[in-house]
Parts: structure tokens; C-alpha cells; sequence
């Protein structure tokens, strides 16, 4: 039994490397945690977005004792003292932690892309605190049940106010005014926002291209512009939705505004007032440069989209009353009436009431506002490849959205073994209600987020530390 008491060679080194390399493990870790390194403590790479404070672990993980150790989980509070994130629904009954969801220590990942498994752990068997739902309540994934498209279900019409007949603007042999013949494509009325480059058929074409400039054309009232000027590009970066085509951008070309064969100024594309107030100031203008024209007032009025009787005038005052009176039947009743919705106007005293009221356009820029899109990443497709009932659509309240299954085509799970696109819920949707979102206000300086020391730059160089 004493061979159990007898410290042979082997049972000492062994004794030794059991205390010894423990031991210089534990300097080796205190070492480094004076030095404030944790690399020894990550869980694997940071993801890009919080790469630059891969040193600081202790700006996210809690420190369990003395400033060293790294056990506890990162805190919904770690994250929300640098990312102000709203809640999803108010009437959710199960608030997932914020890691639970935005994983870390994966790679070069976008921690804003969560697992789908993050959304159907709820949306597969929705539960509210109350009340009825207002979302589909059983949803296992975008190629498994997921429903059509709200626009797209029975019943639903685009709201629009403004008149367009796609396929007879896009068929081939179009004449302009002009009598030139034009083919129609999709861009030329329809960009995402960012993009800045001239309209072929708009205003500022018109005056590059030499023609002279329609004053009064502008205004955009019935339509206003929406950034539509060159100096507004910013890139692909906004190139998500499609922005409202507007008469100065795409129909100008094709579509003046003339009311009378003496005026060559067309009228603006305003408000009626104004529309009203620009007609009786040219035609005021005009009969007092050339008072002869009283004389001539007799016969039709022949204009391209109309003939109206002249009357006979016997002063400047009751010509310009008759040809206001003729300008404005042709624009209230084929002009104007042709795109746009007029209404009555009710409740005003006076000559004003003879002035129609236009419909808001009422134009839909986000067609699904609870999902996220980019034109931008689709552009190599064609305009019809996706938006298929387009070229021979001739109704306006037609919605020309693609539909789920054209989606589908492309984003499909990739276990299929075929080329497919991301169908990850957080592609199209965000949790978080960023409507509700209000400003951070930062507690850390740069030392404290990327450590070390940041050295002062020297003229011409960057500061580093």
C-alpha cells in the first residue's frame, strides 16, 4: 500500500503539470484582462456593423465580477443605449429579447436579417392580448402559406383619381401633338426616387431640346413634382419606390394646355383660380395689343380638340369675357376633364362657382406598407416581366402589382436545389415600428467604443490610435 504514498517520478510531473499549466493559463488570462484584451473571451467574429468595437466585449456583455468574465448574455438594455428600436405591435402578448432575434458572433452577417424561425415562433399561431385579428394569423413562411398580396385580393381597386389607359400609351404608332410618331416605355413616366436624370418627354427636355419655354406650364398643383429635378439624385441608395409621374415630367410633350388659337402660351397646369386668372390675363394682353381682333370674332373656334362658336363681341371686355367663357368650356369639359376628376363647386357666391374643384390624384407611391422594396435590385428584369397586366391594362382602377406567385418565381427556399433569391421574412418585413421611433442620445465617445488612445491627426493625415 505504500506505493500509493510514494511520489515516483511520474506521479511528480504529473502533479506538476496539473497545478503548473492551470496556473499559467489563469496569469495568462489575467494578463490579458489587465491589458483589456478579451479576445481570449469572444464567442467568434463580430458582425460589420459592430466590428469597430471588437476589443470593447465589456461595451455589451456585463461584466459578472471585478471587470473580468463575460458569462452573462447581452441585456435588451446593452442594445438600447446605442439602438433606439420601437416595439412591433402593441397588442403582441411575447416580446423576444433583442439577441435572441439579432444573433452575434456569426460573421459578417446583417444582424437586421432575423431567422425566420424569429417570426413564426408568433406568426405561425398569432396570439393578441384582445380583440380581433388584423394580420393573418398563420403564417409558416413566404413559400409555404403565406396570402396574396392585400391590392391584389378580390375587390380591391386602385384609389387613383387621375385617368390612364396604359395600353393605349404604350401600343406602337403613337402620335404627339406634334405628329411625330413615339414609343412609350415604362421609364419614361415611371423612376424610383433618386434618380436624375431629364424626362424625354418633360419640361426640361423640351427647353434643352430648344423648344421654347411655356411660361405658366409649371406650378404643378394638380400634380405637385416630387423630387423630380436632376440635383436630387442620390443613387441607388433611395431607388426604392417608384415616385408619382407628374403633367410636368411626362405629359407636357404630348399634352399642352392650349385654350385659344391667339394665345400661344398654354394655360398652367394650377388650380382652377389659377388656371382662370392666367386666362383672362393673356387674353386681356392680347386684345389690347391687337383691338382689331374684335371685328374678327365672328365663326367657329377651331383648336385641336374642339370647335366652339366665336359669338360676335362689341368691347374689349365682353371679347375677353366671350373667349374666357370658350377657353374654359374646352378645358373644364375635354381638356383637363380627360385626366383628371372634376367636381362641382358648391357653397362660394359669385362668378367663382362656374369653377369646377379637381380631385386630389390620390396617386399610391407604397402599395404594401407593412413590407420593404427596392426597384433598385430588380432592375435588371423588365418593367413587364413582373408587372405582367400592364402593356393591356385599360381600366384605371386596375392594380398592376405583381402578384405573389411572380415573387415566388425567383424567392424560393434554396433546399430545392434550383437557383433560388433570399425568401426570408426579414427581407420584405422589419419588426420593429420605426414609425414610432424618437432620437438616441449617445452615451459613449470614441475611446470608449474602439479603445485605445485616439492620437491627434497631423495636417494631411486621418487620426488613428
Amino acid at each position: 500500500m505504500n506505493y500509493f504514498k510514494a511520489w515516483t517520478p511520474t506521479r511528480k510531473w504529473r502533479s506538476i503539470l496539473a497545478i503548473g499549466l492551470p496556473a499559467l493559463g489563469l496569469l495568462w488570462l489575467m494578463g490579458l484582462g489587465v491589458a483589456r484584451n478579451n479576445a481570449p473571451y469572444s464567442s467568434g467574429p463580430l458582425s460589420t456593423s459592430h466590428a469597430f468595437m471588437g476589443n470593447q466585449c465589456n461595451t455589451c456583455h456585463q461584466p459578472i465580477a471585478m471587470g473580468v468574465g463575460f458569462r452573462k448574455h447581452v441585456s435588451d438594455e446593452s442594445c438600447l443605449a446605442c439602438h433606439q428600436a420601437p416595439m412591433h405591435q402593441a397588442s403582441q402578448t411575447y416580446t423576444p429579447s433583442c439577441a435572441s432575434c439579432h444573433v452575434e458572433h456569426v460573421g459578417s452577417t446583417n444582424l437586421a436579417h432575423a431567422s425566420d424561425r424569429s417570426c413564426t415562433q408568433c406568426h405561425s399561431n398569432l396570439q393578441i392580448k384582445s380583440g380581433a385579428h388584423t394580420y393573418q394569423a398563420d403564417i409558416k413562411g413566404f413559400n409555404a402559406n403565406h396570402p396574396e398580396f392585400a391590392p391584389l385580393r378580390t375587390g380591391f381597386r386602385d384609389p387613383g383619381n387621375i385617368k390612364f389607359n396604359h395600353a393605349m400609351h404604350l401600343k406602337a404608332g403613337l402620335l404627339s401633338e406634334a405628329g411625330k410618331p413615339v414609343q412609350l416605355e415604362c421609364a419614361d413616366c415611371h423612376r424610383s426616387s433618386g434618380m436624375g436624370q431629364t424626362w424625354k418627354y418633360g419640361e426640361v427636355a423640351l427647353k434643352t431640346a430648344g423648344t421654347p419655354a411655356k411660361p405658366g406650364a409649371g406650378g404643378g398643383m394638380m400634380m405637385p413634382e416630387t423630387e423630380s429635378r436632376p440635383s436630387d439624385a442620390e443613387g441607388p441608395s433611395r431607388a426604392s419606390y417608384m415616385k408619382p409621374p407628374t403633367y410636368e415630367n411626362n405629359c407636357i410633350a404630348c399634352h399642352s394646355l392650349q385654350f385659344d388659337p391667339v394665345i400661344s402660351q398654354p394655360a398652367p397646369h394650377d388650380k382652377p383660380e389659377v388656371v382662370h386668372a392666367f386666362v383672362v390675363q393673356k387674353l386681356t394682353e392680347y386684345i389690347a395689343a391687337h383691338p382689331g381682333a374684335i371685328r374678327e370674332g365672328t365663326g367657329e373656334l377651331q383648336i385641336p380638340r374642339g370647335a366652339f362658336n366665336r359669338g360676335t363681341a362689341h368691347s374689349p371686355s365682353e371679347w375677353v369675357t366671350l373667349h374666357t367663357a370658350q377657353a374654359e368650356d374646352l378645358l373644364w369639359r375635354k381638356t383637363c376633364l380627360e385626366c383628371h376628376v372634376l367636381n362641382p363647386r358648391t357653397g362660394d357666391a359669385g362668378a367663382a362657382t362656374t369653377l369646377p374643384v379637381v380631385a386630389e390624384p390620390n396617386i399610391t407611391t407604397r402599395w404594401l406598407p407593412h413590407a420593404v422594396f427596392q426597384h433598385y435590385a430588380h432592375s435588371s428584369l423588365t418593367c413587364e416581366s413582373c408587372h405582367t397586366n400592364a402593356p393591356s391594362s385599360t381600366d384605371t382602377t386596375d392594380v398592376l402589382l405583381p402578384n405573389i406567385s411572380t415573387c415566388q418565381t425567383c424567392h424560393r427556399d434554396a433546399r430545392e436545389k434550383i437557383a433560388a433569391a433570399s425568401n426570408s421574412c426579414s427581407l420584405c418585413h422589419q419588426y420593429h415600428d420605426w414609425k414610432e421611433g424618437k432620437p438616441i442620445k449617445g452615451k459613449y465617445s470614441l475611446q470608449q467604443l474602439v479603445g485605445g488612445v485616439m492620437m491627434p491627426a497631423r495636417h494631411g493625415e486621418v487620426a488613428s490610435r
